[in-house]
């Protein structure tokens, strides 16, 4: 993922994390978020060409098993749905 502007959220990350494919993204918007930095996948700094490659030189260091685990623990609609069910709980008193 390597948009030029600031993506707000990134639909295809979590989608990528949802099959096990592990990211590389630039450390801007969204996918800052989304990636856990040497975990599911690598960030590097804004239009930097060559750390994209040094990342992709470092893929087999994912487990792509910890990529899936990410989409479905952090991202998935039950887990959000956990989230707002504590968030509305907490609200209420």
């Amino acid at each position: 993922m390597t948009p030029r502007w600031v993506e707000a959220f990134g639909n295809v990350a979590i989608e990528a994390l949802a099959c096990g494919v592990p990211l590389i993204a630039y450390r801007r918007g969204g996918p800052a978020e989304i990636i856990t930095d040497g975990k599911t996948g690598f960030l590097v700094e804004p239009d930097s060409v060559e750390g994209l490659v040094v990342a992709i030189g470092r893929l087999n260091e994912i487990d792509r098993a910890d990529c899936r685990h990410a989409a479905e623990t952090v991202f998935s609609q039950s887990a959000w749905g956990n989230v707002i069910e504590d968030w509305f709980y907490r609200l209420v008193g």
